[in-house]
Order: structure tokens, then sequence, then C-alpha cells
């Protein structure tokens, strides 16, 4: 399934997670990896299901945290997408993009509910950690903006774009984000 979907073959990958449910349900990377796929089909509630199911299966995974959270998050459950990503961030040993990432979603939740101000330095912990974080950099540049601060926000976001598109990360050793 892993192959068939970073080939882009979505389909078969669904297929082949769904075989595998059906013969085990309790398989976390099946649960995960078709969790992705509806995320990218914006079927956010069967992946926020699937997750769920599999942080209590495997509450170690950081991908399932993250993940449930954004669901979360897009279906505007705040107080319950920063629970999971405080949990994600209390797993040791992950990369400091990862643990960027979810800095970055902190902030993004405090822009939702019209509080700029609030996310500054959830983005700042974000920036420290990865200085060219290109979604926490666009992010800044949003809080900036929308504080009234147009020159700088206008820099920053003109930054944002010069630095990798990181929606879409390789499945298996970084977590996939969208």
């Amino acid at each position: 399934a892993h192959v068939m979907f970073r080939r882009s073959r979505i389909d078969l990958a669904e297929n082949i997670c769904l075989k595998r449910l059906n013969e085990d349900f309790d398989d976390v990377d099946a649960l995960y990896l078709l969790g992705i796929i509806f995320i990218q089909r914006h079927q956010i509630g069967l992946a926020a299901e699937l997750f769920a199911k599999g942080v209590q299966l495997a509450p170690g995974r950081f991908d399932m945290w993250n993940n449930l959270g954004n669901c979360y998050k897009a279906i505007n459950k705040d107080e319950e997408s920063k629970a999971c990503w405080e949990k994600a961030l209390n797993i040791p040993g992950r990369k400091p993009l990862d643990y960027a990432d979810l800095w970055n979603n902190f902030a993004t939740s405090f822009v939702n509910v019209g509080n700029p101000k609030g996310g500054l330095p959830y983005i700042q912990k974000s920036l420290e950690l990865v200085p060219e974080h290109g979604e926490a950099k666009w992010n800044l540049a949003l809080m900036e903006l929308e504080q009234g601060h147009y020159e700088k926000g206008f820099g920053l976001y003109g930054s944002g774009f010069k630095t990798k598109n990181r929606l879409f990360r390789n499945y298996g050793d970084s977590v996939l984000v969208w």
C-alpha cells in the first residue's frame, strides 16, 4: 500500500488498506495510511475516526496524534486539536521539523479565532527549530498582516514562497501533513 501511495496510485493503496483492515482492523499502519488518503479526499471525519482508533492502539505514534489534531482543527474542534498536539509534543525522539510543524499548528489555532498576537510565541518556537520553515513564515506573515503590520507582513509573506513547499512529504520516516 505504501509503495502504491508513493506512486500516486491512491485507489490501489486504498484498496490494499481496506483489504488489510478487513483482515485485521487493528493494523495501525493501514489505519494511518487510509486516514491520509481520506484527508486528501477531504473526508476529514472518516480520517479522524481512523486516527482516533490508531492512537488508542499506538499511543506513542507522533504522526497519528499530529494528524488527528489536524483533523479536529479542520472541523473546528479547537480544544481537541490542541490536546492531540500536546500529546504529540510529549513524544520524544522526533526531528526538529516535526516539532516545528506542531508549534506552527498551535499558532494557526490562534489565528483561526481572531487572536493572531496569541499565536506569535508558537510561531517563534517553530522558527527557532527550523528558521526556513515555509509554512511558519507564511503564517507569521498572516499574523502580522492581521495586526496591521503591513510592511513586515508582506515582506514575510514573500519570503515564505522562497522555501520548499512541504505541504506533502514522504510517508514513512516523516509525518504527512496537508
